[in-house]
């Protein structure tokens, strides 16, 4: 009696073994591969001078933003560069003298600057753009 017992209960956790390792692996495959992209370029103003700690994002350009928008700032020359690990998408990269430059968009208050790259495909590889 106790043997059938044993054998019940280690087929049940053989079963749901075999059920939660199935689930795990459908969530795995159902994951969109994310690739690295390098982006790196320089921030000028209107009298072409380097744009000194200005914040520099990487954002879609036309799906909603899921998760942590990469940000980084220009250093003392105007350059920036950063590294994401994402889906292939169309992507922008967003500057403004404001530390969340896509809160702003929109908005009437006139003591920020923000600007747009051109809209940007990154495919299903590793890629890099520089920008200007």
């Amino acid at each position: 009696m106790r043997e059938r017992i044993m054998k019940i209960i280690f087929t049940t956790l053989f079963i749901i073994a075999v059920c939660l390792s199935s689930a795990f692996s459908q969530t795995i495959q159902n994951e969109p591969q994310r690739f690295s992209y390098h982006i790196w370029g320089s921030v000028t103003d209107e009298q072409s001078k380097p744009a000194v700690k200005i914040s520099v994002c990487f954002v879609p350009a036309e799906r909603p933003i899921n998760g942590r928008i990469p940000c980084t700032k220009t250093d003392e020359s105007g350059n920036f560069a950063f590294t994401v690990k994402d889906v292939p998408d169309k992507y922008v990269v967003s500057a403004s003298n404001k530390e969340f430059p896509l809160f702003f968009v929109g908005d009437e208050e006139r003591g920020y600057r923000i600007k747009h790259s051109e809209i940007m495909r990154f495919g299903a590889k590793k890629n890099a753009e520089k920008l200007r």
